[in-house]
């Protein structure tokens, strides 16, 4: 027999729980049992299947809440286990169903009934309820003359500054020409074209003028001065931001006697001046910080966080948070629960830190907190891969660098030989 349980990952927090499937015998009472807690998830699933006898040496004790018991299938208890990963209520017997939100569909009369009588009254109802209908009202057509007419009407009524858009009105009417010349309608003469305007711009002005192209190629034209504008537009961007980086830069090297005495200095620049942490020193210093101080600091620390971090998900927020606060160097020696001889990092203050920051960017997210651990074990397994890959990419800056100023110097020679 199994029994399916609430784990609670920490004592002092009355949230952090977790569905899990035990054999009866791991269970002391209603609240504690044996679990395995230092092994490995596979190590563990294969111990509550097979129902494996406690070891109190090597095993902790552990707070639970009891959900289900007596189940003789380890395969249900795991479909049960994810349901309730899920779902706070296991069974849908527990389910509101929204009483009272449904309308009632008023049943319609059908016309069996009338005519399974043979009475004359019942014809006659029918005939008294049935609605009388109506013909549509014929709508007045115009001429093809007409049409030409008002469009005709419509270009002149346009105030006299006109350039460009004489040439869509004239286009118009070819169109309308076009669709008109039926057998019954008589034939339109075609439209004299109209003078553009000249540029408002002296000439000395340097720009793409426009009206320099004939009115048949002018939205093509148009079409054109769009995609240069586009063009500059981003590359003002571009310069606009290669303008921070130097202030950013120049403000970065200038010492800070040099700067204002007065100058309110950014607070998420306090906060976060502490990080990344690169050793285990200033990670346990920081833990000590975080017991001994006081709520406002993580509070503050808290939403720093949110406001520094980046994403639109949770696992990109979780993983812009861990690289702001932690370096590969020293993630690499850590695991969420200390598998593969590592050592554990679900046990630090922090964890919760990060998982409040994620939790509060994230308000209507359900079940945040398993993504959230699932988000920090695979940045945590990820780091030995992340450090190898930057050496390989600092070997290549390097050759690059290396081949470049050998082209350099041979290039000096060449130069030195041909003027002598």
């Amino acid at each position: 027999m199994w029994c399916l349980i609430s784990l609670y990952d920490n004592q002092d927090d009355a949230d952090e729980k977790s569905p899990d499937l035990i054999p009866d015998g791991w269970i002391i009472n209603k609240f504690n049992c044996w679990y395995p807690l230092d092994f490995k998830i596979s190590t563990i699933k294969k111990y509550a299947r097979s129902m494996e006898i406690p070891d109190y040496d090597k095993w902790k004790k552990c707070k639970i809440d009891i959900i289900e018991e007596n189940i003789d299938n380890y395969e249900y208890g795991l479909k049960l286990m994810y349901k309730l990963n899920k779902n706070a209520n296991l069974h849908s017997e527990i389910e509101e169903r929204g009483r009272g939100l449904r309308v009632k569909v008023k049943a319609k009369r059908s016309l069996e009934q009338h005519y399974s009588s043979n009475s004359d009254e019942d014809d006659n109802i029918l005939l008294k309820d049935k609605p009388t209908s109506y013909p549509t009202f014929p709508k007045k057509q115009k001429n093809q003359s007409q049409l030409f007419n008002e469009t005709n009407n419509y270009c002149n009524n346009i105030s006299p500054q006109r350039n460009e858009f004489d040439t869509l009105c004239f286009t118009n009417k070819s169109t309308v020409q076009s669709s008109s010349s039926t057998p019954s309608s008589t034939p339109i003469p075609n439209e004299p074209s109209k003078t553009m305007n000249k540029c408002k711009l002296p000439k000395k002005v340097v720009h793409s003028c426009t009206f320099d192209f004939n009115e048949n190629s002018l939205l093509e034209a148009i079409g054109h001065q769009l995609c240069k504008l586009s063009a500059d537009m981003n590359k003002v961007k571009s310069n606009v931001n290669y303008v921070k980086q130097d202030v950013s830069s120049f403000i970065e090297d200038n010492p800070v006697t040099n700067r204002q005495p007065n100058s309110n200095i950014n607070s998420e620049e306090n906060h976060l001046s502490c990080f990344p942490l690169k050793n285990e020193n200033e990670l346990l210093a920081m833990e000590s910080t975080l017991q001994n101080g006081e709520i406002n600091y993580t509070n503050k620390l808290v939403s720093t966080l949110i406001f520094a971090s980046e994403g639109k998900n949770i696992s990109k927020v979780t993983y812009s948070i861990l690289k702001i606060m932690f370096s590969d160097e020293l993630l690499k020696y850590y695991s969420w629960k200390g598998q593969k001889n590592k050592k554990p990092f679900s046990e630090f203050k922090i964890c919760k830190v990060i998982i409040d920051a994620v939790r509060q960017k994230f308000p209507e997210q359900k079940d945040s907190r398993n993504y959230i651990i699932s988000s920090i074990m695979s940045w945590l397994a990820q780091a030995p891969t992340r450090i190898a890959n930057k050496e390989k990419q600092k070997k290549k800056r390097e050759t690059a660098d290396y081949h470049h100023r050998q082209d350099y110097e041979d290039n000096i020679d060449d130069n030195n030989i041909n003027s002598t």
